[in-house]
């Protein structure tokens, strides 16, 4: 079941104590209303007497019981430890394990799972798309999964002008999805905690420095 303590905190505003819901775990199968809570953030928002809205963005644990999946929110490296002590039980299970480092990161890998992809394999093909952007001049950008719309990959861009969408990447996949299928199989592991670009290019650059 999903963990949910109360708390109080001071409104910015009025200063007045406010108790707030803090959702420590979400488990979608047996609790599916709080998913969408989730992904519209529903969770870290709160509203003060005085209208002020708290919006309280705090470490937790996605608990996708049905699809044998957990995505931890981790804001905070010195956390890792603490997450790692409590991989065994559940990859014994056969659960997928990911870390996110931001509520982005964290809706993203939700939604590569629920369409079925492998995250290792999108990371790829993120990849390809920063290099595109960063030779047409935009490098200070941040790319997302959002899904699959008519049939091709979407993807959110964002920079400090906003956000747009783009359509990517779904040939790209198909082409090289056996290649973490089976050749990189070891990155896109179950116990592999962090699929993200940082570990993506360490593990290349592991891989180009054994092939020397």
């Amino acid at each position: 079941m999903s963990r949910i303590d109360k708390s109080e905190v001071a409104c910015p505003k009025c200063q007045q104590k406010v108790e707030v819901m803090v959702y420590h775990s979400i488990n979608v199968k047996l609790d599916p209303t709080l998913k969408e809570k989730l992904i519209t953030r529903e969770v870290f928002r709160n509203v003060c007497k005085c209208g002020e809205e708290l919006n309280l963005m705090y470490d937790l644990m996605y608990h996708d019981m049905g699809n044998l999946r957990i995505i931890w929110l981790s804001h905070d490296e010195k956390n890792t430890p603490g997450i790692l002590s409590l991989t065994g039980m559940w990859l014994a299970s056969g659960y997928t394990l990911r870390v996110a480092r931001n509520f982005n990161e964290m809706l993203e890998k939700i939604k590569i799972f629920d369409e079925g992809l492998n995250d290792a394999a999108i990371e790829f093909i993120k990849n390809l798309m920063y290099g595109e952007f960063a030779k047409s001049g935009e490098r200070e950008i941040d790319i997302f999964f959002d899904g699959i719309h008519n049939g091709e990959f979407s993807f959110v861009i964002i920079n400090e002008k906003g956000a747009r969408q783009a359509q990517y990447g779904k040939k790209v996949y198909d082409a090289n999805i056996n290649l973490f299928e089976n050749e990189y199989k070891d990155y896109a592991a179950k116990s592999n905690l962090f699929v993200n670009q940082q570990t993506l290019h360490a593990y290349f650059t592991k891989k180009l420095e054994e092939m020397k």
